[in-house]
């Protein structure tokens, strides 16, 4: 594992894989099926097609893109240039799509020109009126005058006067000599920026996250050795293009040669077709979208059970349901932006540890140091004692683009990166992750982490299926512990049998003073996925009546 990623581009790793599994497969999407050999015939051309635009080592270009093969033909081929990528939330509007290319200052643009409704041609001319009259080769907007080209694909052949057509300038690239392309991209080194990955965050715009190749692959092939991926292996990649997991996602299997199946979203019926159909193996997936297969109407109608190994992120209190579907190996895993996903995962060598499977967030990865210390006074903790999670390593990213003032502030004098996540490591590695610092409730003058009140409802509960704790405003203790529930279906509660049920399990503190019962279709998540913590506080406030 260590030979897979020191000292090695991804360009390196694509190649090597190409070269040794040249007549397996390596992509499926549909009915299209790719060998590694004719994948990188695709990536080539597009490569040198990429050249003729000007495009060329730190290049950065910015993409749109959902789970198609351009896509990932785009982000090899960016990569053998030394162009630096930067993925774009496909859920963005017009103006946090502006934010995030005047942030990275982005030069090129590569998008699809719509997804599921959504017309991103027409985003994109509403936000900037000059692009109404623009030609492609002049292209001039006032806000954003780094970026110099955009290149839409349309699948209805549409073309457009400020942009190149993709498929026009992938065809421009069929001359390309494979000898000279391959060399030139050795000319990339395993230390030059490879991608600006925006971070998701509810409070204030994403910063960029700066990776080089090789802090990448060092989380690609620690996952791909925790994982037990193979070249036998067939992959569900699930994961969003401008996740750092649907990164990871991608260069995991092909990393072993495996063989990746993508689509460009995720429904939970066609997920269960696919694994059936294809035998797949391992999947990406938060909770979510297992409970969405588990839960579906027609799930027992489809035999998913070549499914072996998962990597997921999810919460101990889900953690009885998705074992349900029967996936022997339950690879929970902890990561950040910043870590590439890969500060610990659950190794398959470990399942049949079924309380450290259920609770922790997998075992710290190889080469990645952490400590846990105390947010308020710095000192470093011992085992089992909770604390803020840091980390450094060859993994850890560069810096955030053009913000020195916020990088210098997240990384110590020691090189550690603080996450500004609660959690605790046990005596024998396994991290446990409970939740964000600043999501704690100050009452009474102590400190309750909100992830580990959550926990304790949902997993040591018999009634709970999700909770959200909050702090509110409260005359008596400053804030006062909230809690948001969603019960499982056909359970029964009562607000004080909660209390009672709590009582034993934590600190008197920490027991949450009220209880607001939801439905599942209450939640409110960002565009990501995740629960909106301030929205959430917000409407709990207004369904108590309490005034900020």
């Amino acid at each position: 594992m260590y030979f897979e990623w020191r000292d090695l581009t991804i360009n390196d790793m694509f190649s090597y894989s190409c070269k040794n599994w040249g007549g397996r497969t390596a992509l499926v999407y549909g009915d299209q099926r790719f060998t590694y050999f004719q994948l990188q015939r695709e990536v080539l051309e597009l490569t040198q097609a990429f050249k003729n635009l000007g495009i060329q080592k730190g290049t950065r270009m910015a993409y749109l893109f959902d789970g198609k093969p351009e896509w990932i033909y785009l982000f090899y081929a960016a990569l053998n240039l030394g162009a630096i990528l930067v993925p774009l939330n496909l859920t963005w509007v017009g103006r946090e799509i502006e934010q995030g290319l005047r942030l990275t200052d982005s030069e090129v643009l590569v998008m699809i020109e719509e997804m599921r409704g959504k017309d991103f041609v027409s985003i994109l001319n509403n936000q900037f009126s000059e692009l109404r009259e623009a030609n492609r080769d002049e292209l001039r907007i006032e806000r954003l005058p780094k970026l110099k080209k955009i290149i839409t694909m349309s699948s209805a052949g549409k073309r457009y006067s400020f942009s190149y057509d993709f498929h026009e300038v992938k065809a421009s690239g069929r001359n390309y000599n494979a000898q000279k392309l391959l060399a030139s991209s050795q000319q990339v080194r395993p230390g030059d920026e490879c991608v600006y990955v925006l971070t998701s965050g509810s409070s204030g715009f994403p910063k960029p996250v700066i990776h080089t190749h090789n802090s990448l692959l060092c989380g690609v092939a620690n996952g791909a050795d925790c994982h037990d991926i193979h070249q036998e292996d067939r992959v569900l990649h699930i994961a969003p293009t401008y996740h750092v997991a649907g990164i990871v996602m991608l260069l995991m299997p092909h990393l072993r040669g495996a063989i990746i199946h993508i689509d460009d979203f995720f429904e939970p019926e066609s997920a269960m077709r696919l694994i059936e159909t294809e035998k797949l193996t391992v999947m990406w997936g938060f909770e979510v979208h297992y409970l969405m297969m588990k839960r579906h109407p027609r799930y027992e109608a489809y035999d998913i059970s070549s499914l072996e190994r998962v990597v997921i992120g999810n919460s101990p209190g889900s953690y009885e349901e998705i074992k349900s579907i029967g996936i022997p190996h339950h690879g929970n895993a902890y990561g950040c932006t910043e870590n590439g996903g890969a500060h610990s995962h659950f190794p398959y060598r470990e399942r049949f540890d079924e309380y450290r499977k259920k609770y922790s967030n997998g075992k710290i990865m190889p080469f990645i140091e952490t400590k846990i210390v105390d947010p308020e006074t710095g000192n470093v903790l011992g085992i089992n004692e909770m604390g803020e999670i840091c980390s450094r390593g060859p993994g850890l990213f560069k810096e955030y683009y053009k913000m020195p003032e916020e990088t210098a502030a997240s990384i110590d004098e020691d090189g550690f990166w603080h996450s500004g996540d609660y959690g605790w490591v046990d005596e024998k590695g396994f991290l446990y992750y409970r939740g964000r610092i600043k999501d704690t409730v100050k009452t009474g003058g102590e400190n309750v982490s909100a992830r580990e009140v959550e926990v304790v409802l949902e997993a040591e509960t018999p009634w709970v299926n999700t909770a959200i704790v909050v702090g509110v405003p409260d005359a008596q203790w400053g804030e006062a512990v909230v809690a948001m529930v969603e019960i499982k279906p056909g359970a029964s509660v009562t607000e004080d049998e909660l209390k009672n049920s709590c009582k034993g399990l934590m600190a008197g503190y920490k027991i949450p003073k009220r209880y607001i019962f939801v439905q599942s279709s209450e939640w409110i998540v960002t565009p990501t996925g995740k629960f909106d913590k301030k929205a959430l506080r917000l409407k709990a406030m207004d369904i108590l009546g309490i005034q900020e």
